[in-house]
């Protein structure tokens, strides 16, 4: 009895896992932090003191068809006497089976904490 209530329990518990999508989270990789630090720190859009755009290309294993390429292109600029920044985030990233896509916008608020 125990044998079929664990045939059953693992049956019941395929089908709900087939219900779902399931992604792992693959993020861009890019070696350069120096020159995209918003994409690993969405504060950054805080703290520029004008606005700036970055552009990053990346191909990896050149000559290869299929090979990983990345494209990221940043834009950053602050607002309201320094106290408000914004940024805005272009990523193509093209893997063999993954193309991904992403828009991200990111508004940044400075706040000066008395102390205390």
């Amino acid at each position: 009895m125990t044998s079929r209530y664990i045939k059953n329990l693992i049956l019941v518990t395929l089908f709900l896992m087939s219900l779902f999508e399931v992604k792992g989270q693959v993020e861009p990789q890019f070696s350069n932090y120096m020159y995209n630090v918003q994409h690993y720190n969405p504060a950054f859009a805080g703290v520029v003191e004008s606005g700036s755009i970055t552009g990053i290309y990346r191909s990896q294993w050149t000559g290869i068809s299929g090979a990983p390429e990345s494209q990221f292109l940043s834009y950053v600029a602050p607002l309201s006497d320094q106290k408000m920044g914004v940024g805005l985030n272009l990523i193509n990233d093209k893997l063999v089976l993954l193309p991904i896509n992403l828009l991200r916008l990111y508004i940044a608020i400075i706040w000066t904490l008395a102390p205390g």
